[in-house]
């Protein structure tokens, strides 16, 4: 029988994968669990809820996620999602924390030309958890800039900070990139990331820029280091040069209103992706959406029941639920916790 399963901890990446990662998910949203790895490791990014096979969910009782999945496709993920990826998850949901700023990047759109078969574009969303002072995220270009004047300043060696569009951000803010979208995760901008991507196919990154830098053998910054490979002929096919700003504003002033307030309120409510919050101490009915949620707990205790089970979930901890369960209930005590699904 169905019933929603808390996910295994410590799906991190490594650090030689994400040397830019900083301190705060471990000693800040994972802190106090049952975890092997040191404390000072630096951590950039936990895969929360993954079907991916580079860094695969494993539920707690050693089954992985994706095998669960296989077993009752519909169960898991609703017919509509089922039928539409081939029986497979496309949601990824990630806990991110950057110490420098991100590369310059672009996703594809999902069946660009330039693509393989087996490659994907996808669609992600940033829920800001905590920012640094004077911390900032980049998104998109400013009024006026070309594709040419992108290619000029990358090819004289200039960089592109200046084109790009700079948003000084903070707790609550949430941005829904879409395939396109030039973006940079800031310093300090300690994010959740829920992306939905094709399964079977490997989702495709193109880095635009990098900050001019250049890193060692372990991949730390060093002045005396390799740049990484950029894909400028590729980001230049498919990136969107409209001004985000107005577009950003917009979100941004209603997101910020509904993230700051206490109780249950709907962060991301988009063709692709949808995020609801819980804050402070909530009673409340989990959506029945007829889509597999991923249930995250960011602090406090909440407590998930249903009609023949129950189980309780602490600051750091997720769980899934199935698409078939319904009458599911939350009880979150003085903490803060997300569900997030694929919509279509």
């Amino acid at each position: 029988m169905l019933a929603p399963r808390r996910v295994k901890l410590g799906n991190f990446t490594p650090p030689e994968r994400t040397p830019w990662g900083g301190h705060k998910i471990l000693a800040k949203y994972k802190a106090g669990l049952p975890l092997n790895v040191a404390p000072a490791t630096k951590v950039g990014e936990s895969w929360e809820v993954s079907t991916e096979p580079s860094f695969p969910s494993v539920l707690a009782d050693g089954e992985r996620l994706a095998d669960a999945i296989a077993r009752d496709a519909v169960g898991w993920l609703g017919r509509e999602i089922a039928e539409k990826y081939d029986e497979q998850n496309p949601l990824l949901l990630k806990l991110i924390d950057p110490a420098t700023t991100l590369s310059v990047q672009v996703h594809p759109p999902e069946d660009h030309e330039m693509l393989a078969p087996d490659e994907s574009g996808k669609t992600e969303a940033w829920v800001v958890l905590e920012a640094d002072p004077d911390a900032a995220i980049y998104l998109g270009f400013v009024d006026g800039v070309t594709s040419a004047d992108v290619e000029r300043d990358l090819m004289a060696g200039r960089g592109i900070e200046a084109l790009l569009n700079r948003i000084a951000v903070q707790p609550g803010d949430v941005f829904v990139i879409r395939p396109g979208m030039v973006h940079a995760l800031g310093a300090g901008v300690t994010v959740v990331e829920p992306q939905r991507v094709r399964p079977g196919r490997r989702s495709v990154t193109y880095r635009l820029w990098d900050w001019n830098r250049t890193f060692d053998d372990r991949g730390e910054i060093s002045p005396t280091g390799k740049a990484r490979p950029l894909h400028i002929r590729e980001s230049l096919a498919v990136m969107d040069l409209r001004d985000a700003g107005t577009t950003v504003r917009s979100m941004r002033s209603a997101a910020s209103a509904s993230s700051a307030a206490r109780g249950t309120s709907v962060l991301i409510d988009e063709p692709e992706l949808f995020v609801q919050q819980y804050a402070g101490s909530v009673s409340a009915s989990l959506p029945a959406r007829e889509r597999m949620l991923a249930l995250m707990c960011l602090s406090g205790e909440l407590e998930v029941t249903w009609a023949n089970g129950a189980l309780t979930l602490k600051g750091g901890e997720t769980c899934v639920v199935p698409a078939a369960m319904t009458n599911v209930q939350l009880q979150l005590q003085d903490g803060r916790a997300m569900a997030a699904c694929i919509q279509s």
